[in-house]
């Protein structure tokens, strides 16, 4: 499917291809493609700095810089390449002030990329932050990046900041 999007884009706006490259790039990710996916990540790179803003359908305006870096951060996480994955965390945090949910999405990203790495207590303590982010927000999205964290963590209690993760996550409600 994201390739015939990619296809039917050819001619589209530098930022819908943008935006169709890194949902080819997800795609070949989840199906553990390195090689596709690095290659449709620098095709999605190159048509967001071709872009504009304003330019393209209105359905394309929120991709930023910071959203097609939180994109390579989670294929580069999927692939294995935590080390990779983490180069693109100061960029997806380069978000506009009022971009609570995004940043609470990216910051829980950022943390199971440590997760993956190994570095429990690094993940821990984000995603402690990315759950103050979230504050009131209430996002089926937010709640799976906080359950997929807290997967990761499970096996490693008895540390302060995992077991402090997990206690608030467990105490917190289902999202809609």
């Amino acid at each position: 499917m994201a390739r015939a999007a990619v296809d039917g884009a050819r001619r589209a706006p530098a930022a819908v291809l943008a935006r169709v490259y890194t949902a080819e790039a997800c795609a070949h990710a989840v199906a553990g493609d390195r090689a596709s996916c690095t290659a449709a990540l620098r095709r999605a790179e190159a048509a967001i700095g071709r872009s504009r803003p304003g330019d393209g359908p209105g359905w394309v305006g929120y991709f930023t810089p910071a959203h097609f870096a939180g994109t390579a951060l989670r294929c580069f996480r999927d692939l294995g390449l935590s080390r990779q994955a983490l180069r693109h965390a100061d960029a997806a945090l380069d978000l506009d002030g009022g971009a609570a949910r995004t940043r609470a999405l990216h910051t829980a990203l950022i943390a199971t990329a440590h997760a993956a790495a190994g570095d429990m207590d690094a993940a821990a303590e984000l995603g402690l932050r990315a759950l103050d982010m979230a504050g009131a927000v209430r996002s089926r999205r937010v709640r799976e990046r906080f359950d997929d964290l807290a997967h990761r963590l499970t096996g490693h209690r008895k540390t302060g900041a995992v077991d402090q993760f997990l206690d608030r996550v467990s105490a917190q409600p289902a999202a809609a």
